[in-house]
């Protein structure tokens, strides 16, 4: 029985570890409102993978070893549960993107809002989601420890045992390069059944809305970031038919993943938006 909890993770076995347990609250608590909760179990478990694969100074090779394979997420991973931010986070972040012909030029930056140690055993790696998937990444400068680009997420070791704390305002940062290999919104359906249609992805400083009505109705359109919080709401008179909506940069913020709800003649449906600010 799941007590009404929608969500949890725990320790299969008696744990006499605990990198993963404290992790997951770092990234939750620490940051709250920034990772919801099955997303600080994952970038919390790639910290571990990192940390044993790299031999992190201050890291138990067998305590990590041991939390790698008895630590369980139960509940649904596309449900997205977080924290209201109630204190100020141990640092900002900020990913920016720039288009190129043929490679897309990144930049991930952390800037310390308070004293601390964001890395292993202090704290865990900074770590943030990619706004679509890449390949052939390319480091061009840093001034990281160590940095991880996968295809949809890059990770920074910025401290290590023995260093100093990092000060308010100090800031870390890696610029690489990649190409897209992502063409089309993950997540969307060809249904004839669907009414909303965001087209093609990323969308670029613009989305283009289509909302096919079978009757007149008053539309409701809700923007919502990656932690479930809703950004902006449109409400438009609409007739029977095909409809075009554009939405501008007002309705967005950084590049990163959106939602799109769309409410109309009693029906809902959501679309996935991978937005773009250049």
């Amino acid at each position: 029985r799941s007590g009404g909890a929608h969500q949890y993770v725990g320790y299969t076995v008696e744990t006499w570890h605990g990198y993963m347990g404290w992790g997951i609250s770092y990234y939750f608590l620490r940051f709250a409102g920034r990772y919801d909760f099955q997303e600080s179990h994952y970038f919390n478990n790639q910290s571990l993978l990192f940390d044993l694969d790299r031999g992190t100074p201050g890291t138990d090779s067998t305590g990590l070893e041991h939390d790698r394979d008895v630590v369980a997420f139960y509940g649904d991973p596309a449900c997205r549960m977080s924290l209201y931010p109630v204190t100020d986070p141990l640092y900002t972040e900020e990913l920016t993107v720039h288009q190129g012909s043929e490679r897309d030029t990144f930049t991930y930056r952390i800037t310390m809002v308070q004293e601390g140690t964001p890395g292993t055993p202090g704290g865990r790696q900074p770590i943030a989601f990619l706004p679509y998937r890449i390949d052939s990444a390319e480091v061009l400068s840093t001034d990281a420890y160590d940095v991880v680009i996968t295809d949809d997420f890059v990770l920074m070791q910025i401290w290590k045992q023995g260093d100093d704390p990092l000060e308010p305002g100090d800031t870390r940062e890696v610029t690489f390069t990649a190409k897209r290999a992502l063409s089309v919104c993950e997540g969307q359906s060809s249904s004839p059944d669907r009414f909303l249609d965001v087209g093609s992805c990323p969308a670029i400083e613009g989305l283009s809305l289509s909302l096919s009505l079978t009757e007149a109705s008053l539309v409701r359109i809700n923007i919502y970031n990656s932690a479930g919080r809703k950004l902006s709401t449109l409400r438009k008179h609409l007739s029977a038919g095909r409809h075009r909506i554009a939405l501008g940069s007002e309705y967005f913020g950084a590049s990163g993943i959106y939602f799109v709800e769309a409410i109309a003649n009693g029906k809902r449906e959501i679309a996935r938006v991978v937005w773009l600010k250049n």
